[in-house]
């Protein structure tokens, strides 16, 4: 099952490479080297504790932090987490991460730090720009997308997720 996915994969995505798939209860998170992985571990960690960002990061704590995110936003949110799956994607940098965004948004010329698509329910990422507020910003989309039978105005939906940013 794992091969399949990773060809399918490979198929949607074709011009990054993965080197690595953590499965968690909310999505599949992808990435290229473990180092990529390793950094957004330590985005998840809020600000006011910095100390567990020197700690070392096994993959289940990882998978363990990032469910708690999705639990923290949806707790805020007031929105229940059920069936909510959304994939994770760790490209290597900001260059790769615009080259992706141009693929959703080819006209746009938005300096972009992490993004949300809503048609392939991926929320992307670089460790060159990765913080627990963007981390909560683009949970926050995420959930929301999921939530909403009709997709909510874009206005709103920025506006509550800068929101969650703000708030860690």
């Amino acid at each position: 099952m794992k091969i399949s996915v990773t060809i399918i994969l490979l198929l949607i995505f074709p011009s990054i490479s993965i080197c690595g798939q953590l499965e968690t209860k909310f999505g599949p998170i992808l990435f290229e080297t473990n180092e990529q992985v390793i950094d957004y571990g330590r985005g998840l960690v809020p600000k006011g504790n910095p100390e567990l960002h020197l700690l070392p990061l096994s993959f289940e704590a990882i998978i363990y932090r990032h469910e708690k995110i999705f639990a923290e936003v949806c707790a805020k949110l007031d929105i229940n987490l059920n069936g909510i799956k959304t994939k994770i994607r760790i490209v290597d940098s900001l260059e790769q991460l615009h080259i992706e965004y141009k693929r959703y948004v080819p006209n746009s010329e938005k300096a972009v730090t992490s993004f949300y698509s809503h048609p392939d329910k991926t929320i992307w990422y670089t460790p060159e720009r990765l913080s627990y507020g963007i981390i909560l910003h683009e949970t926050a989309h995420a959930v929301m997308d999921h939530y909403f039978i009709r997709p909510i105005p874009s206005g709103v939906d920025e506006l509550v997720s800068e929101m969650l940013e703000q708030s860690n």
